[in-house]
């Protein structure tokens, strides 16, 4: 997992193209995760990144809760490789401060199907093969084996909806 936190886009694609070079001699990708608060916030961004480079262990990481706050549209996942997939849900109010969003990306999401994102959108967008990560730091306060229960059950219950 890589974020692009550089506002100039010539050394970042370098820098990450140097980065694939070292994570292929150990037989590893790198997956771009556009995030809404780093130079590399959205899909676009994210292509041009990848394109440049021009590596092929590299690849785009979608997550919903970024997907969504960065107003992303689902058509523009088509034509970008996909490694894996990390999946939660969340509030469908895009937090209005930068330090709210942050707040619900990095300690407050929802189990999927608990909160208003398209996650059956954007799942319909990607390879249907394609392997999914569970990313859910939750703010309820639950124990982890607990926690890890609720997350699969969840998951479980929305993929049953597809």
């Amino acid at each position: 997992l890589v974020h692009g936190a550089d506002p100039e886009e010539a050394r970042l694609v370098e820098n990450f193209g140097r980065l694939c070079d070292l994570a292929a001699r150990y037989k590893l990708n790198a997956n771009l995760e556009p995030m809404p608060w780093v130079d590399v916030s959205t899909v676009a961004k994210a292509k041009r990144i990848l394109r440049a480079a021009g590596r092929k262990n590299a690849a785009h990481l979608p997550d919903p809760i970024h997907f969504y706050r960065a107003d992303n549209r689902l058509e523009e996942l088509k034509d970008l490789p996909h490694r894996y997939l990390q999946f939660c849900d969340a509030r469908k109010e895009r937090p209005g401060e930068l330090q709210e969003l942050i707040r619900q990306a990095r300690g407050d999401r929802l189990f999927p199907g608990e909160g208003g994102l398209d996650l059956r959108g954007l799942l319909g967008a990607l390879p249907a093969d394609l392997a999914m990560s569970l990313e859910i730091p939750h703010a309820g306060g639950l124990a982890p084996q607990e926690r890890a229960r609720r997350a699969l059950e969840a998951t479980k219950k929305l993929l049953a909806t597809l």
